[in-house]
């Protein structure tokens, strides 16, 4: 058996562990992709519409010290849509053999002129450090653009140092989508994420030590 066919053997009781944590989530996830189903305008920024070469243009403005190379993850859709983070720590509480690995999915509008970064969890296997997508995907799509982040706090951990304000990065340059998610009040900036980064750094020194 093939390591994604064992990841897909944990799908029902993945499914279990998380109602029985948070039957609510559950619900919330399910009328989520409902909603999404029957929006009525197909014009979203997407993971295929992402074109190689922009992206690297686009993380020439992100410090690889907090910022591991962009992989594009094939998905094993045996979680929860919209439900990543629980999805994952759940997974890792099944099967200790892997942990989570935090970081931005990265999405495009068709030209290319607006990118979104959104935070995203994945579960990595602790001896060869591969990463896997178990997150189905609310747009139904196959793969993931994944930025790793180089640290090894989870979401709660994330939020809990640098609050949300970096759950999330839109970017809008002379976009022809007409898709303006780029506003003021987006005040964040990849060097400002990178900062989040070092910040959890540090949190965890500091647990080490005392």
């Amino acid at each position: 058996m093939t390591e994604i066919e064992t990841i897909n053997t944990y799908k029902n009781d993945l499914f279990r562990l998380i109602a029985k944590k948070d039957a609510p989530s559950v619900k919330m996830c399910i009328d989520a992709k409902k909603s999404w189903d029957n929006r009525e305008t197909d014009d979203t920024n997407t993971t295929k519409n992402v074109k190689y070469k922009k992206l690297m243009n686009f993380m020439e403005d992100f410090e690889s010290d907090y910022f591991d190379e962009p992989k594009l993850l094939s998905i094993i859709p045996i979680g929860l849509v919209l439900n990543c983070h629980n999805n994952c720590i759940s997974f890792c509480q099944l099967n200790n053999n892997y942990t989570i690995q935090l970081g931005y999915n990265i999405t495009s509008c068709k030209c290319n002129g607006c990118f979104g970064m959104e935070i995203h969890s994945v579960i990595k296997n602790k001896t060869t450090n591969e990463l896997f997508d178990i997150t189905k995907d609310f747009n139904n799509e196959q793969q993931k653009w994944f930025i790793p982040l180089k640290t090894d706090v989870n979401i709660y951990e994330f939020t809990g140092v640098n609050g949300n304000d970096f759950n999330y990065y839109n970017t809008c340059k002379k976009c022809k989508c007409n898709i303006t998610w780029d506003t003021p009040k987006n005040k964040t900036n990849p060097k400002d994420m990178g900062y989040a980064v070092k910040m959890c750094n540090e949190y965890e020194e500091l647990c080490n030590i005392y």
